[in-house]
């Protein structure tokens, strides 16, 4: 948000409308094919920015943006070349099919068991990086908070529950909360996450804390 001046969701949902009035698909044969140019063009996040390196002489240099609008395709081409391989046309055909042959030949596959929000989040972060939220923590291992991964299954179901019966998840419940700064803003308010003085003075000086820290994570 303080690089891009909007919400990142507010981003993102305007660059997905606008791929969609493009005409752009997004199946995995069309993701494998998006650059990051056109990405940033949709997403208004331009990759470069024209400067002066001399009177009358301007350069096309990378922007500020390059670096996010790089780890957004990154995720997008990784889940395209995933679903490539594991031979599926979209992320949502692979969500809802019941084959489980991406998982390799492991004890615990069930090809007929059906869509659970418990199963999405499994399938989702055991296949795609960018939906695997873990994080080491000195003195406690990996952590594993899967909040994209979860917020993804319980979307899909309160959205298309009526118009697809594979997504009436019963056990959308279960789902933990996102582990994310509103969700710890409020429990912060009501009194039910309290934070040591340290950590309560850094965050209310600058309130920025670095990414995958203990600080963040624990």
């Amino acid at each position: 948000e303080q690089q891009t001046g909007r919400p990142f969701n507010e981003v993102v949902l305007f660059g997905l409308m606008g791929m969609h009035l493009d005409g752009n698909k997004l199946d995995a044969q069309s993701l494998a094919e998006l650059t990051n140019f056109h990405l940033g063009v949709v997403l208004q996040m331009p990759v470069s920015q024209e400067v002066e390196v001399m009177p009358a002489i301007r350069q096309d240099r990378d922007s500020d943006l390059k670096p996010l609008v790089d780890k957004f395709h990154g995720a997008l081409q990784q889940i395209a070349r995933r679903l490539q391989e594991k031979g599926f046309t979209s992320l949502g055909q692979y969500i809802l099919a019941k084959d489980e042959h991406g998982f390799g030949n492991s004890d615990d596959q069930a090809t007929e068991q059906a869509t659970s929000a418990a199963r999405i989040v499994t399938k989702l972060s055991r296949s795609f990086s960018s939906f695997c939220d873990e994080y080491e923590i000195e003195g406690q291992g990996l952590v594993s908070f899967h909040r994209k991964a979860s917020l993804l299954a319980m979307n899909l179901h309160n959205k298309f529950q009526a118009q697809e019966p594979q997504l009436r998840l019963a056990d959308v419940e279960s789902v933990t909360v996102g582990s994310e700064m509103k969700t710890a803003s409020l429990l912060i308010r009501h009194g039910i996450l309290k934070l040591d003085n340290g950590l309560a003075a850094r965050l209310s000086s600058d309130g920025v804390l670095k990414s995958g820290s203990r600080e963040e994570v624990g």
